[in-house]
């Protein structure tokens, strides 16, 4: 158990894509600094995250993948505003919503890590923000510029790093149409997550999301040892992100610091 989890694990992933990561998360945050506008360029940046998903390697597919997972974005944050007017009312939608992406990205075989996870994570940070009517269309509108930014950045990627195939085959996008596939494991993911948001809203934390975020994320594992390793994990690992945070706030950074530093981490 212990080398499992102090392995590191060999990636399928290029070594250039967290730059891509970090340029689409940076961008926004740069320039909301830049216009007097961070808030609205930390949501933007947030939505930039959606560049994880681009796994392909046809360019049409890439793309179609990419702009798929950006509507995916927008209705996550959308619904999750929508269902912030009450704390009990934002658990439960949380929990149905949970359920319906899980059961939707199995059925649609697009359940490759990350999986739900981000549109589960912005969905949870939405439900936890003041229920403001009058702010939704423009908090939407800087979500939905921060997955044009990633869409952009990532068919400018794409162009640079992918080589056409010789072989003359083509990558075929397919959909199970079991409806029943996956059930009573959606409905698992969507009652805990759903649960944690709850528990955490009664507990008046002050970061309710990150319950309900992390919850997500420990459910990720294909059985219930990758569970508990991924749990274990995510704790040591929230611990290492604290002492990073810790020495830099230690240096009393300016907001460009702090913003770099989001970028480079």
């Amino acid at each position: 158990m212990l080398d499992q989890f102090l392995a590191f694990r060999k990636t399928d992933r290029p070594w250039h894509l967290p730059i891509l990561a970090g340029l689409c998360v940076g961008i926004p945050i740069l320039i909301g600094y830049n216009t007097d506008h961070l808030q609205s360029g930390k949501l933007a940046s947030l939505a930039g995250l959606v560049i994880l998903y681009i796994q392909s390697n046809n360019l049409v597919n890439r793309m179609i993948s990419l702009m798929t997972c950006s509507f995916g974005i927008m209705l996550s944050f959308t619904i999750g505003l929508l269902f912030s007017v009450h704390p009990t009312v934002a658990a439960v939608a949380l929990g149905v919503y949970a359920f319906a992406v899980h059961l939707a990205l199995y059925y649609l075989k697009m359940n490759r890590p990350p999986g739900n996870f981000f549109f589960i994570m912005i969905a949870s940070v939405a439900v936890c923000m003041p229920f403001e009517p009058g702010s939704i269309p423009a908090k939407i509108g800087f979500v939905g510029l921060g997955t044009m930014t990633s869409c952009l950045l990532g068919l400018m990627y794409s162009l640079l790093t992918l080589r056409p195939t010789t072989d003359g085959q083509r990558e075929v996008i397919t959909i199970t149409k079991d409806r029943y596939v996956n059930l009573i494991e959606s409905i698992t993911f969507g009652c805990f997550v759903g649960l944690a948001l709850l528990v955490a809203n009664l507990l008046k934390l002050d970061n309710p999301y990150w319950a309900p975020t992390s919850c997500a994320a420990v459910m990720q594992g294909i059985c219930t040892r990758h569970i508990w390793l991924r749990s274990a994990q995510r704790v040591i690992g929230t611990f290492v992100g604290l002492g990073f945070a810790w020495l830099i706030l230690m240096a009393h950074p300016s907001v460009l610091v702090a913003s770099v530093s989001i970028i480079v981490l």
